[in-house]
């Protein structure tokens, strides 16, 4: 006999997945943390450059709207997350909808990693 094979609700299924989701904002939210010694010194610094303050302009920006800009961010890596996990979207299509929604976050991280190196070298 064959044993019949009980098709899993997308809430039963393993959600390994789930924890690779929030990486982006919170490797954005440690970007923004971590700039933020740099900002609140910047009129002591010498080396400011045009990129430094672009980069602190950015800073300024999303600090005047941290809560709607991260939660909106968190709420659609959550909202697109779920959809897919619904449709039992194929996992190439997961991960091009996962690295495009990622890149926002990755971007910031990289630009606030910049202003946290440059005080790094400062201090030395």
């Amino acid at each position: 006999m064959a044993a019949t094979v009980e098709k899993k609700h997308f809430w039963q299924q393993p959600i390994g997945s789930a924890g690779l989701w929030p990486a982006p904002l919170v490797l954005a939210l440690m970007g923004h943390l971590a700039a933020w010694p740099k900002f609140m010194l910047q009129g002591n610094f010498l080396l400011m450059n045009a990129q430094t303050e672009r980069v602190l302009r950015l800073w300024w920006f999303v600090s005047e709207h941290t809560l709607w800009l991260f939660v909106g961010y968190a709420s659609v890596l959550v909202a697109v997350f779920l959809i897919l996990r619904v449709l039992r979207s194929a996992g190439w299509i997961i991960a091009i909808v996962f690295v495009l929604l990622a890149l926002p976050g990755f971007w910031y991280f990289m630009e606030m990693s910049y202003l946290w190196g440059k005080l790094i070298t400062l201090e030395r």
